[in-house]
């Protein structure tokens, strides 16, 4: 594994460089104060997802040394993410029991010390979420997910402690092994979402590209649902395997996205429903970052009117949205001669009765391409005065 090893260590001292040369920046903002001051942490934990490919092949003890390497720096950048103190300590508390659980699992310990270990571990855990669920701490700050997830957790290592003491301690190591690889999965790439999104925030102030650092903002909030979605395939398909759903990583990623139905001879799965969907977003994502950036930085450097302006980027918009809607179709196998099919239903629609609907949207193209009426403006309509808003289709 000479390559990845030499590329997470490439990665990691190219992020450590930047990290380090931007340290004054990062602590100005508040929410990328904690790459700031963690700012190796942050690197290391980044570098790491290089050998995520290889977490298939590892041998137990090279693969419990990844994720106390992993929890390690969770466990740094937890402190100076988490403000409240009952949550810091929670989440302290459980990051050193999954460093605990997989140092034990390193040193392979013997199996009767192993299950007086799962059992008091389980017994602990379901007093303190019966304690943290029937005597909340601050209950006006806590969300309502984070009760049902103590109710889950609790009713989960209950489960465990019910296997073990009917005498089924292969049923309640599978629960508590696979709980805490949960845990350990959430916690991880929670921590990777945050680590990520901030570092592409930076290197979009520190564009060399005029235009994109001045549309920094937006452009970062238009990635950010993508980012979400990434993350949570992954989550999904990391949880999957750790219930052993799946037997690697790779087989999780195939078979969960092969799932799905056959509709008169088209097999509809999940993949190809969710790559449309994520065609669809990039393509409105895109839509909207070239938007910000033309009506930000290009378009009122050319003294171009403001109406004009948003005429352009709206016809964009559509002519991307197009786009992305061709190629969604396309991803998802649909012939694209029956298009004319549809084009045909729609000359019928407009013979019929949508006429009305036909006329506003030519109106619309005229009043974009041709401007009669500008962004701004008042107008008078009978007895109604009005400031002309947003000008579209």
């Amino acid at each position: 594994n000479r390559n990845q090893f030499l590329l997470t260590l490439l990665l990691f001292v190219t992020l450590s460089i930047v990290l380090q040369k931007n340290h004054q920046t990062l602590l100005r903002l508040p929410h990328l104060r904690f790459i700031g001051e963690r700012p190796l942490a942050v690197a290391l934990l980044i570098s790491l997802m290089v050998v995520v490919p290889l977490l298939d092949t590892m041998t137990p003890f090279w693969l419990a040394a990844f994720r106390i390497l992993i929890l390690l720096n969770i466990l740094l950048l937890c402190k100076v993410i988490l403000f409240d103190t009952f949550r810091k300590k929670v989440v302290k508390g459980l990051i050193l029991l999954l460093l605990a659980t997989n140092f034990l699992k390193m040193i392979a310990l013997p199996t009767v010390l192993l299950r007086i270990y799962i059992l008091g571990v389980s017994l602990a855990l379901v007093v303190m979420l019966l304690f943290f669920i029937r005597h909340p701490v601050q209950s006006s700050d806590r969300p309502v997910w984070l009760t049902w997830c103590g109710r889950f957790m609790t009713l989960a290592f209950g489960t465990v402690i019910l296997a073990e003491v009917s005498g089924k301690p292969d049923l309640a190591y599978y629960f508590f092994i696979a709980l805490f690889k949960t845990l350990f999965v959430t916690l991880s790439f929670y921590i990777l979402y945050l680590s990520v999104s901030g570092i592409l925030e930076l290197l979009l102030h520190l564009s060399p590209v005029t235009y994109i650092k001045e549309s920094a903002v937006p452009i970062r909030t238009a990635l950010r649902p993508l980012l979400i979605i990434f993350t949570l395939i992954a989550l999904i398909v990391f949880v999957l395997v750790a219930w052993e759903v799946f037997p690697t990583i790779y087989d999780a990623f195939i078979g969960l996205g092969n799932l799905g139905f056959s509709l008169q001879g088209t097999r509809i799965s999940i993949g190809l429903v969710l790559g449309s969907v994520l065609v669809l977003y990039a393509a409105y994502s895109i839509s909207q970052m070239v938007q910000a950036i033309l009506l930000r930085s290009v378009l009122p450097r050319q003294n171009i009117h403001r109406g004009t302006q948003l005429s352009i980027v709206r016809l964009l918009h559509y002519a991307l949205m197009l786009a992305g809607l061709l190629f969604a179709l396309a991803t998802l196998g649909y012939n694209m001669t029956n298009l004319t099919i549809l084009g045909g239903a729609v000359g019928v629609g407009l013979g019929c009765g949508l006429q009305a609907i036909f006329s506003n949207f030519a109106t619309g193209l005229i009043m974009l391409f041709e401007r009669p009426i500008q962004l701004g403006e008042i107008i008078l309509i009978g007895t109604d005065l009005g400031e002309v808003k947003k000008l579209g289709l």
